[in-house]
């Protein structure tokens, strides 16, 4: 009998577990969620967030996700703010475009529905306006070669272009300017035979985007022959 008895407790208190568990997730919170992507550069093997610079433009959504799925937002009066200035609004207002300032720093992109199911809903993003960026590619650890012949690639990251056939790159090779190359964005730099151990290569890379004329970067990078 005691058994019985056990058993249908059990029973109920699964039951009680799992009538709790449906309530809470019943009741769960509405949350809102805002993605936002730009147009700038990045090599297609870099796994980051490209990031926007002076005058990119930027592209914004959001979505609510209520009970799991995402809600209809047709009829929702939306605001979008940028620095809690007002930027745009209305009814079914998911996304919006937008250029990033110039000076850098960041972007606070906020979205309020004031009404949704009786209640306010606010996210906040900060994105982050950054200066491009320059990189030599060089495959050399230490900063050591030991061939007499190397050659390297510019990178260019996060310029207001699609293609980095637009851009400019002008390389030195200790303060001389190198003769052109097929490939401007890559240097060949070829020793002579007689060149001795420890010799000091200073290779710099300046990328220029001849559209925006104060869109640039430079890096510099230093080398040591090795033999």
């Amino acid at each position: 009998m005691t058994k019985k008895i056990l058993t249908t407790v059990f029973i109920l208190f699964l039951f009680f577990v799992a009538g709790s568990l449906r309530s809470s997730a019943q009741q769960q919170a509405p949350e809102l969620f805002i993605t936002w992507k730009t147009e700038t550069y990045a090599p297609p093997n870099f796994t980051g967030k490209v990031l926007p610079t002076a005058g990119s433009p930027i592209t914004a959504s959001f979505e609510v996700i209520d009970q799991g799925v995402p809600a209809n937002l047709s009829r929702q009066t939306v605001y979008w703010y940028i620095n809690s200035n007002f930027f745009k609004g209305g009814e079914g207002v998911q996304s919006v475009r937008f250029g990033a300032p110039a000076g850098g720093g960041e972007i606070d992109l906020r979205v309020q529905l004031p009404n949704y199911k009786n209640n306010l809903l606010v996210k906040t993003v900060t994105i982050p306006v950054v200066e491009p960026e320059a990189v030599i590619e060089s495959p050399f650890p230490g900063g050591k070669i030991s061939s007499p012949s190397i050659r390297l690639k510019g990178v260019p990251y996060f310029f207001n272009t699609k293609t980095p056939a637009d851009l400019a790159f002008s390389w030195q090779v200790n303060g001389q300017v190198p003769k052109g190359t097929e490939n401007p964005d890559s240097l060949n730099v070829n020793l002579g035979p007689t060149t001795p151990q420890g010799f000091a290569l200073g290779i710099g890379l300046l990328i220029q985007n001849p559209a925006r004329a104060i869109e640039q970067a430079s890096r510099a990078l230093n080398l040591i022959f090795s033999k």
